[in-house]
């Protein structure tokens, strides 16, 4: 089995410091190693932890999402990533007169697109097939496609969202145009909910701070590690 030997030195030496050591002691043999053991966690420096977190109760996790009995042992049992439309320019607006509109000749587009691959047989290279020129395709608009889903504009699926931190937006939601809708019509399917309910939305990533807001509404994935 292998062996982990570790070595350091003050950690407030300057860089001339760690340089001054290393050209002292430029064989491996010059420094005094510590021989290191692992814990169950296959952590190697565990001086001073505490094994306390281990024992704490989960925000969440995939085994008591899964299971149905209500007694779960996690602080939350239902949770989601925001909503990854991957036609954002469409789906999302902050007038909701230009967002409807925008909404309607998308469908009008996309319903022409399938009509004319069912009349063409269903073509097997979709991608040689279909007009890139009025619709922003995906691999799930194209999914849909395939099988032949059509969609119309609904006005009432039309929801005030937050697009980003303390940005209100609205957002057409609707499993055809969105292609990660998330888990939001169990959260939160009527406007009602948004009057009742409140959710803790956790930004994570290195590339913005992370943070917890409490919301009412629907939430963006937002960029750079997602929410």
């Amino acid at each position: 089995m292998a062996k982990i030997f570790y070595a350091r030195v003050d950690e407030f030496w300057r860089k001339e410091e760690k340089y001054k050591y290393l050209e002292e002691r430029q064989q491996c043999g010059n420094i005094e190693w510590q021989e290191l053991t692992p814990d169950a966690r296959q952590t190697w420096l565990t001086e001073g932890r505490g094994d306390e977190f281990a024992k704490f109760i989960p925000i969440g996790n995939r085994e008591t999402k899964a299971v149905e009995a209500s007694n779960v042992q996690a602080i939350f049992k239902l949770y989601s990533l925001g909503v990854s439309s991957n036609r954002d320019d469409i789906v999302y607006g902050f007038d909701t007169t230009q967002v409807a509109t925008t909404i309607e000749r998308f469908c009008d587009d996309y319903n022409a697109e399938v009509n004319r691959y069912l009349q063409k047989g269903k073509p097997e290279n979709i991608d040689d097939f279909i007009s890139y020129e009025k619709v922003k395709w995906s691999e799930s608009l194209k999914s849909k496609l395939k099988s032949g889903r059509l969609t119309n504009f609904d006005l009432s699926k039309l929801r005030c969202v937050f697009y980003r931190p303390f940005a209100k937006s609205y957002l057409y939601f609707d499993h055809t145009l969105i292609d990660r809708p998330g888990l939001f019509e169990q959260i939160l399917p009527h406007e009602q909910q948004e009057r009742e309910n409140k959710l803790i939305w956790l930004k994570i990533g290195s590339e913005i701070p992370m943070f917890a807001i409490a919301i009412n509404q629907i939430p963006n994935l937002l960029t750079q590690g997602g929410s």
